[in-house]
């Protein structure tokens, strides 16, 4: 009973907190885009690697913060869709995510940012309106080995290239925001939704430099929207990044030759 009573009487204190006063935000200047550019194909002895075109996002936001307060402005990403898939002759493999929106950073940017250098700014309260500037970028590169990778008991393969095709489908939705650090309340400022399409053809009988033919999906700028009423999903503000937690798959195409299996994680 005791504890009860002393439950209730500390949600009535809490009640009577007065609310905590919030920051205003103008967004000045936003613009997010996809640059128009060919796919970037390096036939190397051992693997192929492609470059995309970049993603960049950057703003200009007045800041009104109350004393007192500390707020963090900058970008948020999630990946909202993903297909990788490497072709070979017997089996495909993939990278897999475990769910579905999910956090994205660069390198070792900590939740719920993108990155932590030029994507965020740190606003003090108190000192009247201060403009800051927040920018970022994405490409979404990778690299695929000419032969197919084996799993721990899988066949020998005979030692020749076999790779055959390369897909690629991604989508994300980048968010600029503002995060109260009292509370860690987000303002959703701007959005912006993007994505690519990538399909490589491979004639592994060819040699090296004449081997692989890209075709990108037209480039479609970034949708952009004020993101009023919005907010971001808790599943892209938490965890381990989407580079972090994807999963490397082998599945066979062909009887005989193994189960699925996952082959690593990172």
């Amino acid at each position: 009973m005791r504890i009860a009573l002393l439950a209730l009487a500390c949600a009535w204190l809490r009640a009577q907190d007065p609310p905590r006063p919030e920051g205003a935000f103008t967004v000045t200047h936003f613009r997010a885009r996809l640059e128009e550019s060919p796919v970037v194909l390096l036939e190397r002895p051992d693997d192929l690697r492609y470059l995309l075109p970049y993603f960049t996002a950057n703003a200009a936001v007045r800041c009104t913060v109350p004393r007192g307060q500390t707020y963090t402005v900058g970008f948020v990403q999630q990946v909202d869709e993903m297909e990788l898939r490497n072709e070979y002759a017997r089996a495909t493999t993939s990278w897999e995510m475990p769910r579905l929106p999910l956090y994205d950073c660069a390198s070792v940017a900590e939740p719920p940012w993108y990155g932590t250098l030029h994507e965020i700014r740190c606003v003090e309260g108190g000192a009247g309106d201060l403009d800051v500037d927040v920018a970022m970028d994405d490409n979404l590169s990778g690299s695929v080995t000419w032969r197919e990778p084996l799993p721990p008991d899988g066949q020998k393969l005979a030692d020749k290239p076999d790779l055959i095709s390369v897909r690629r489908r991604q989508s994300f939705t980048t968010w600029l925001v503002a995060r109260r650090e009292s509370d860690g309340r987000l303002t959703v400022l701007r959005k912006a939704t993007w994505g690519l399409d990538l399909d490589i053809a491979v004639d592994p009988t060819r040699p090296v430099g004449a081997r692989a033919s890209a075709r990108l999906a037209p480039v479609r700028q970034p949708a952009v929207g004020d993101g009023k009423g919005e907010s971001v999903p808790s599943e892209a503000t938490k965890g381990r990044g989407a580079n972090a937690v994807q999963e490397f798959w082998w599945t066979p195409n062909i009887d005989g030759i193994g189960r699925r299996r996952r082959l690593s994680s990172d």
